[in-house]
């Protein structure tokens, strides 16, 4: 028994969840699972749909790789070898619970953004650079800043955030801002994002399919582009939010519907 007088939960997932709810909210709960849907929903409770935001980066890589069939005479299944660079582009998207996406907030590996790197992409997007090529406490508050709530500051009540619970998104300038602007920041605890995180469920499985696509028929037009060059990245992007918006992967209206039989 510990704390409280609760059971501490054994199992490696249950006990990293436990560990995060511990240090966030001081709960001490044998199967930390259930307090946290509640919590969430009392969290949601009175947020329109159209008011709760889903947020979440992903890498869109350079090259698809390339193809090749290895094979002798006689062989029933031919081995495919995939030959994909490292380098890749970290995009993040934002989406209501009503299926509406604010502009992506892209950052490229550099040290700098050039002009020609932010020409033709989706309208809104924002551009930025990190020598990691990943998001960090600068870029993301960038993103809350200027993107989002912009964005919800024309929407009437209070409004929620839900992303993973990535050290850069937990900054004291994010807080302050959240606080100030009346929303409500939900971090998802570790190691749950496959089923919990809406963006990942739903959203990047299809849009990775359509990237590849592209980078096929970009590679097509140019056999001799071995990578794609970041001026056409935009143009690229501004198709693939296409496809997607199109296709409608986010399902209107259950955008935000954490399932808890998944655990």
């Amino acid at each position: 028994m510990t704390g409280k007088g609760v059971d501490k939960p054994e199992t490696l997932s249950d006990a990293q969840i436990y560990r995060f709810l511990l240090f966030k909210f001081g709960w001490y709960l044998p199967v930390p699972i259930d307090p946290l849907f509640t919590r969430f929903e009392k969290t949601a409770a009175g947020i329109p749909p159209e008011n709760i935001y889903n947020c979440d980066e992903t890498n869109l890589q350079d090259n698809p790789g390339a193809k090749k069939a290895i094979f002798s005479r006689g062989v029933k299944y031919a081995e495919q070898v995939r030959e994909n660079s490292k380098s890749a582009t970290s995009v993040m998207f934002c989406g209501s619970a009503t299926g509406v996406f604010l502009p992506p907030y892209v950052v490229y590996k550099s040290n700098n953004v050039y002009d020609s790197w932010m020409k033709g992409g989706p309208k809104g997007t924002r551009y930025s650079a990190t020598p990691s090529g990943w998001f960090d406490s600068f870029t993301f508050a960038d993103f809350m800043a200027k993107l989002f709530i912009p964005h919800v500051r024309r929407q009437v009540g209070r409004k929620l955030m839900l992303c993973d619970n990535l050290s850069c998104h937990m900054s004291a300038d994010v807080i302050d801002l959240c606080r100030k602007e009346n929303v409500e920041f939900v971090c998802l605890p570790p190691n749950s994002t496959d089923k919990m995180q809406p963006l990942d469920v739903g959203v990047f499985g299809p849009m990775k399919g359509a990237w590849r696509k592209q980078l096929h028929k970009y590679s097509d037009q140019d056999p001799t582009a071995k990578l794609l060059l970041k001026p056409a990245f935009p143009t690229m992007l501004k198709e693939l939010v296409s496809a997607i918006n199109t296709k409608e992967h986010l399902p209107k209206a259950r955008v935000l519907k954490i399932q808890k039989q998944k655990f």
